[in-house]
This record gives structure tokens, sequence and C-alpha cells, in this order.
């Protein structure tokens, strides 16, 4: 039999099991082959039946198994039945004997749904959140051209408490990609495609473990997408979906807080008037927000920026942010995520815009907007909190193209939804009258039309025609 030694004082013993014949107790060392084993239902294995996946290696006791999620594997008869599609772990336990020690070894058991040679419907989404929706519907039916005797509707949609629900109403509603595989891990990927032969991917994130859906924001409204969910490269679902709205607003930061790119939204979608002929502005080239001082190079915000919205100019209206930190905001530190980055220089107070010396700091962002274009890459324009500044650097790009008065209001009012930079209203209080001067600076100018007061004026600080006109070509439709 075994015999047990006790050396030194006290508490401090040290136990030596010797077996029998004299030697040490053993250990077992216990292996599989795979960490993962992934089978395909249907093909691989079928529900209600048994199988052997892996054999453990090493054990010199008897092994029992277990399974850590029995609505995905259980064990039976020391076979492993498979009960529905998921993620289980599976356990193989040698027993403790007099001469080994016990020991465990384990792997993780995926059983997949089959990839279906069809694509899954998931229907149309609306990207309008509810209180956006519902502002749009009022605002459009309500304001008109040079009108401002017709109150804001906004605070009825951005303050009222029957909103007070929706959590980023700055934001736009999600596509929320669902699959039958009811145990993601970490691994698993959802990419969005413009096309059917998914060769032009615009966007991917990984799934949340153990998650059976994904939010996806950021889209643009009226098109077809198509998207995939992988592991390991393996596509094992895919489906189509549609998109509708009317204004892309952005999701950049989880956190809605100053420096993390909030109050953003595209110009695209807009409709315009161009000399008479209907158009709209292009997606995906202009961009407007907070700033983003505390976007960092490791951020996902930057990935969002950068490569899901194409963004390859930093246009910041601030004054003092140039050479050292700090400005007329108070802000500590400015930070740069995009490859090329112009400086507004432009103080708080209207009359900056009106001043000889900033105008031609207007002519110079209005340069860089329009050169990134020819680049096939979108500006980004912000201020401290993308209301004031931004919001008539915004009107002066959207009267260019030929946005009416009332879609520029509009836009101006949608900073509102934004906590980060509060209410904005076309009209009745002494913080907006960054657009109420503004539109008036810009009525008082010569031309039939206000797209026409507006071109004017711009020329008037030194941009061309010929840069105009290249402008539109390229982000008109």
């Amino acid at each position: 039999g075994n015999f047990t030694a006790a050396i030194g004082p006290g508490a401090n013993n040290l136990y030596l099991f010797v077996r029998s014949d004299g030697t040490a107790k053993q250990k077992q060392t216990l292996s599989f082959n795979n960490a993962t084993v992934t089978w395909y239902l249907g093909t691989d294995c079928e529900i209600g039946k048994s199988y052997n996946p892996q054999t453990v290696y090493g054990a010199q006791t008897t092994v029992m198994y277990s399974s850590d999620q029995e609505s995905v594997a259980k064990i039976e008869n020391g076979k492993i039945k498979i009960v529905g599609a998921g993620s289980a772990t599976i356990t193989a336990t040698a027993e403790s004997s007099d001469e080994y020690y016990g020991a465990t070894a384990s792997y993780t058991l995926r059983i997949v749904k089959s990839p279906s040679q069809d694509w899954e419907d998931m229907g149309t989404f609306s990207l309008e959140n509810r209180a956006l929706q519902d502002y749009l519907d009022d605002a459009i039916s309500h304001y008109s051209d040079n009108d401002d005797a017709t109150n804001s509707v906004m605070a009825t949609y951005a303050a009222s408490s029957a909103y007070a629900a929706i959590d980023r109403k700055d934001c736009p509603n999600p596509v929320t990609i669902k699959w039958t595989y009811s145990a993601a891990s970490s691994s698993t990927v959802i990419a969005i495609y413009e096309d059917k032969t998914l060769t032009s991917q615009v966007w991917s994130q990984n799934a949340t473990e153990n998650s059976t859906s994904a939010d996806v924001f950021n889209l643009i409204p009226g098109r077809t997408y198509y998207y995939t969910v992988s592991e390991d490269s393996t596509v094992w679902e895919k489906g189509y979906f549609n998109t509708t709205g009317r204004r892309r607003m952005i999701k950049v930061s989880d956190v809605e807080k100053k420096g993390h790119a909030n109050n953003c939204r595209d110009l695209g979608g807009l409709e315009v008037t161009d000399k008479g002929e209907k158009k709209a502005i292009k997606y995906g080239y202009i961009f407007r927000g907070t700033n983003m001082d505390k976007t960092t190079d490791n951020d996902k915000e930057k990935s969002i920026l950068t490569d899901f919205l194409n963004i390859g100019m930093d246009v910041d209206l601030r004054n003092g942010y140039s050479t050292s930190p700090g400005g007329d905001d108070g802000s500590s530190s400015c930070y740069r995520p995009f490859s090329s980055s112009i400086m507004g220089y432009i103080n708080p107070g209207f009359n900056s815009f009106t001043d000889l010396t900033t105008a031609s700091k207007v002519k110079d962002v209005l340069t860089a907007i329009f050169d990134t274009a020819k680049q096939g890459k979108a500006s980004y324009f912000h201020c401290y909190i993308g209301a004031d500044r931004t919001g008539y650097i915004a009107m002066l790009i959207e009267g260019l193209l030929g946005v009416s008065e009332k879609d520029c209001s509009i836009d101006y009012e949608l900073t509102s939804f934004s906590e980060a930079a509060g209410l904005r209203y076309r009209t009745g209080r002494p913080q907006d009258y960054y657009f109420r001067q503004g539109i008036g600076f810009l009525r008082g100018k010569t031309g039939d039309t206000f797209q026409d007061k507006v071109e004017n004026y711009v020329k008037s600080i030194g941009i061309t025609q010929s840069q105009i006109d290249e402008f539109k070509s390229i982000v008109l439709e």
C-alpha cells in the first residue's frame, strides 16, 4: 500500500505519495487533436443522432465526458448526442487512481446550420430614429424658403419626454443582422457588401461572443446591401436587405461626449436645384460634426471615420489649434486622425465670417473640401460642437450646390438632437444668430436665387467658377 512521510516542523509539511513498488504517483496529460471542431447540420451531423467527434489522447484511467451546453450537445452512453445549433465545451475527465493523478482536457464543439445557397431576405430597415422621422415630417410640411416667421418645431422632438427612450437622437437606427447559429465566437465576422458578388465590401465587424445578432450602423439610405456571417473564413449565412431614410445620420462614438465626433451627419441625400435642374448631393463626400480631440489612434472611432466613411481631410474651423494645444474653446488637446488637415482659424462670433481677413480662411476651407473631393476622398468639417461655425460653412456648401433655404434651416436644426451641442433653432434665440445672421448675410448678395447669391459671394472671396463647376460635377448626381 501507500505510506506518507511528513517532513518539516509545524504546518509546513511536504507529503510524498509513493506506490507499493516504491515509485511516485504519476501525472497523466490529456489532449485533443483540435481545439475547435465545427460541424454543419445536415452535412456532418444531424439533430438527435450521436457521434464521437474527437478521441482524447494520453489517458491512463477511465475517461468521462461532459458538455456545458446540453441545448447543443448531450453526453449519452459515452457518445455526443447533437441537440441543436450552437457552441458547447466538451470536457474529458480522467479519473484519479492509486497510480495516476486525475486530469482534464476540453475542446469547443460548434454545431452550425449549413450555409444556404439562397440569400436570406432580411426586409427593409428605416435608418431614421423616431424623433428624427417625426421632426422631418413636421418641418418639411411647415417650413418654407425665405420665411423667418414660422417658429421652430424642433423643441417638440429634441426636448420632449415622448422621445426619452431614444438614447442617441443624433444617431441612425441600426440594421440588425440575425443568424441561426446561436453562439457566435469573438472571431465571427459580419461583412456588408454593395453587390451580390461580394466583391465590394463596405464594412465588417466582429460579433460579440455568444451573440445571435449584430447591429450595423451608418449605412446609406435607399440602398440594397448584401451581408455574410462567417467563421474562420467559412461563410455559413448570407442575406440581403434594403434601407430607407431621408438623412444619413452617423454614429461614430458609443459615448455622447465632446471630443468624440458626435453630432455627425452626411450632407449626402439632400435634394438640390442646380441652375433649374433637380439633382441630389452624393453620399460619402461631405461630413459635418463635432471635434474629435479625444479620438485615439487605436480607437474604433478612427476606423469608422477613415475606413468606413473614407474621410481624408480634417477641416478644423477653430482658431489657435495648429501649433499648440488649447484654443478658443478651451480644449487642451487636438487629435487629427486623417491624412490631411486644414485650420480655419475662425473665431466665435458671426462677424468673423464677414471680416476680410477671415474671408480668405473661408476660401481656404472651401478649396480644401473641393480638392479632397477631386481625390475621391471625403472631408469632415467641424468646430468645437459642430453647431455655429460648422453650421455656417454647411450653409455655404449647401447653398452653393443648390439646397433650398428651407432645407438649409432643417439641416441646421438637426444639431439639436445632439446633447453635446444643445438646442439650435432656425429663428428666435440669440445663440442661433449664426444661422439667422448668416442666411440674412447671404440673402443680401446679388443673384436671382439663393444658389446664385451664395455662388456670387464665394466667387467674391476668390473661389473660381471652374472650381465650383468641377466640385458640382463630382458631388452631385
